[in-house]
This record gives structure tokens, sequence and C-alpha cells, in this order.
């Protein structure tokens, strides 16, 4: 199961490849993070099955992972969208918050938030 943390950096590595590797350095800038952080965020991705990384080599997501990501991708746009226009915060806010609730809320409710169609029944 990941953390909130390490579902932030699955799900930056998923943004940034959009099917291609990725470089550690393009994750460190990306969360604002130091190069040791994603290093050792890899391991622990890495060990869950969710991505392959060669030493000194680029990031690819495993199949797994792509599911997962890409899960989390739509939800996390959902509770975006729901900040946005419901809330009316600003994007930077709607994306943090965004985030932050992926590790927070059941898996019914994301499911929910991702496709309206779904909160009907």
């Amino acid at each position: 199961m990941l953390t909130v943390s390490s579902a932030k950096y699955l799900l930056a590595i998923y943004r940034l490849s959009e099917g291609l590797a990725v470089r550690s350095v393009d994750v460190a800038e990306a969360l604002g993070v130091s190069k040791p952080s994603v290093v050792k965020m890899l391991h622990t991705l890495a060990a869950g099955g969710y991505i392959h990384k060669e030493s000194y080599g680029n990031i690819q997501l495993t199949p797994l992972g792509k599911e997962v990501a890409g899960r989390m991708d739509s939800q996390c746009g959902a509770l975006e969208r729901f900040f946005l226009d419901e809330l009316h915060v600003s994007g930077e806010t709607a994306k943090k918050d965004a985030m932050a609730c992926l590790g927070m809320l059941s898996e019914e409710s994301l499911s929910k938030l991702a496709d309206p169609q779904q909160a009907k029944k």
C-alpha cells in the first residue's frame, strides 16, 4: 500500500513519463525535493513493484505502477476540479489539497469523485 508521500512520487513519475522513461533529477525538480530523497523513495517504489530502475538508469513504470498512477491521476484531477469549481481556491492550493486527500479519503469516495456516474449508484 502506498503512503501519501510515495503516492506523490509515483504520480509525479507518471505525469513526467507520458509513456517514456524519467530521470531522478526530473522527479526531484518536479517535487522540489533533493535527489537523495528521490533515490530513497525510488527504492521503496521498486520494492513495491511500481517502478523499475537500473543503477544510474531511467525510471520506468511497471504495468502495476501505470495502473495505480493512472487511477490516482484521475482521482487527483477530480479533486482538483472540485476544489477549483466548488471551493474557488487557487490552482496551486487545489493541486496541493488534492494530493493530500489521496491518502486520506477512502477508495470508494475517490472512485465516485473520479466517476460521477458511479456516485449516483
